[in-house]
């Protein structure tokens, strides 16, 4: 398994199902901006979409043909070989694909993930656990928050400066190199100073 961060802000997105789990799923695609349509015969009890949301119902019995265009197809319904099915279809016509039940043949696997200012954290504990798997996320993103979080604020700070000021070659490589190892004092100084800081730090 590779383990990615999946951008889908502007992407076409299809969840088949509208149980209680799928609207949280749904609520998630939304979020990261993605263009969601839901597949599902009965409407989704005390669901409220968040204004502005990019959300297409079709209360339509699923079909193969829903899952071309799609970047992610998501089988979300409460019957494992149905979600199995629509899987198959999925990777038939080359589009990525998770599944609410076990499922081998998914080629995107869901893991919990706790998001801080600086950093995100995700977990996976191979389907042992969901709930200790978010619980996992929660612990650690709080641990390395409070020793981090600092530090990596003045990194993307340093980092977009030495970006900024230097052209791609050996020189800012080696400087991106450097920063991991570079003391803070340093790193605050190559993000208020500029160029002639990031090359003497």
């Amino acid at each position: 398994m590779i383990c990615v961060g999946l951008s889908l802000r502007g992407c076409p997105v299809l969840v088949v199902g509208a149980g209680r789990a799928a609207q949280r799923k749904i609520l998630e695609y939304l979020s990261e901006g993605a263009f969601v349509t839901v597949c599902a015969l009965q409407p989704a009890e005390g669901f409220t979409p968040p204004a502005g949301a990019r959300l297409l119902w079709r209360a339509a019995p699923y079909e193969p043909y829903m899952v071309q265009g799609m970047m992610l197809v998501h089988a979300a319904t409460n019957d494992a070989v149905l979600n199995e099915q629509i899987v198959k279809d999925a990777r038939r016509f080359g589009v990525l694909c998770a599944s609410m039940t076990a499922c081998d043949a998914a080629s995107v696997r869901s893991m919990a993930a706790c998001e801080t200012p600086a950093l995100c954290v995700a977990v996976s504990t191979k389907g042992a656990s969901p709930a200790l798997a978010a619980k996992l996320a929660r612990q650690t993103a709080q641990t390395l928050s409070a020793e981090w979080e600092s530090r990596l604020v003045l990194l993307r700070r340093a980092r977009a400066c030495v970006k900024a000021h230097c052209p791609p070659g050996e020189l800012r490589t080696a400087l991106l190199r450097s920063l991991d190892k570079a003391p803070e004092h340093c790193l605050l100084q190559m993000a208020q100073s500029g160029e002639e800081n990031a090359q003497t730090c």
